[in-house]
């Protein structure tokens, strides 16, 4: 793809994050797995803008979409208006991708902060949230420090 078209695509996208309406997020959605990562980002954000938590279950599949890349952006998309919804997804992309502390994909942070808040008592969660604290001093200090001032009956026990 050349440079002009991928950023016409990302004006257009812009644009109905400033004026574009629901009837707008079908639309995005048939571009959320464009093949360039700034398109995917776009749009997902855009779509949470316009969509107001009510396509936080699209964000999550997007998280098990091998085709979607942008992985941070399907999970800052949720945080735009988080609710339950994606609950599913986060909990399965979490189980198998957040290991331990050395070896945490990109979103970890946001995976570990949305399920301390949706489902602290989750069977899945707290596996999630074992391995994260048998490994806690390697998690870095900025992310550590927050985690476990917002959830201390979590983290860094």
């Amino acid at each position: 793809m050349s440079i002009k078209p991928k950023f016409d695509i990302i004006h257009a996208i812009l644009a109905l994050r400033e004026i574009g309406t629901t009837k707008s997020i079908e639309y995005l959605k048939n571009i959320a797995c464009y093949k360039n990562m700034d398109i995917q980002g776009s749009s997902v954000l855009t779509i949470a803008k316009l969509s107001n938590g009510r396509e936080n279950d699209f964000f999550g599949k997007l998280l098990l979409d091998k085709e979607y890349k942008s992985k941070w952006y399907a999970m800052w998309a949720i945080f735009f208006k988080a609710n339950e919804k994606a609950l599913p997804y986060v909990l399965e992309y979490g189980v198998n991708k957040v290991k331990n502390c050395k070896k945490i994909p990109e979103c970890g942070w946001l995976i570990l902060l949305y399920l301390a808040r949706y489902a602290p008592d989750n069977e899945q969660s707290r596996k999630i949230f074992s391995r994260i604290n048998k490994d806690f001093e390697n998690m870095p200090s900025y992310i550590g420090d927050e985690l476990k001032k917002e959830f201390p009956d979590i983290f860094g026990k």
